[in-house]
């Protein structure tokens, strides 16, 4: 009986010491703006949103984000999309030497990285098997096409 109230004034403080540690969407958002120096024109421009909708994404008026506005502000801040929209990972994109890494590339080094190494072997053989396989190009296939009807 003792155990079980422990374990609960436990669970309790986790999830406190949880909440107390997450950063809102909007406090994310305006981390990326800081650090990376863009000004909110330029991210509406880069997102195809106006200037007003980013001023509500900087002030909390939204929960969520499109995920074209989402991938378009990390590209141009370099934070992480994964972070930005949750938290987790790394804040900024992984950078490799003389590499700029789009931020679906890095999207996509992140969800690998999180594979167990059975699914990582198994990707990488599907992805393997891909480049080996000679698809017909869509262009093929249309004089293809073309030459059973006439």
């Amino acid at each position: 009986m003792l155990n079980l109230k422990v374990q609960d004034h436990a669970y309790m403080l986790i999830n406190v010491f949880c909440k107390l540690s997450e950063i809102e969407l909007n406090e994310r958002i305006r981390r990326a703006f800081k650090i990376s120096g863009v000004k909110g024109k330029d991210v509406a421009e880069a997102c195809g949103v106006t200037p007003g909708a980013v001023s509500q994404w900087m002030a909390g008026s939204t929960s969520n984000l499109k995920f074209t506005n989402l991938y378009g502000l990390s590209d141009i801040t370099g934070f992480s999309a994964r972070w930005i929209a949750l938290e987790e990972g790394p804040e900024r994109m992984a950078d490799l030497p003389g590499v700029q890494l789009a931020s679906h590339e890095a999207a996509l080094l992140d969800i690998y990285r999180d594979l167990s190494s059975r699914d990582k072997e198994m990707l990488f053989g599907i992805i393997r098997g891909m480049k080996s396989v000679d698809l017909p190009s869509p262009k093929s296939l249309g004089k293809q096409g073309s030459k059973a009807a006439g």
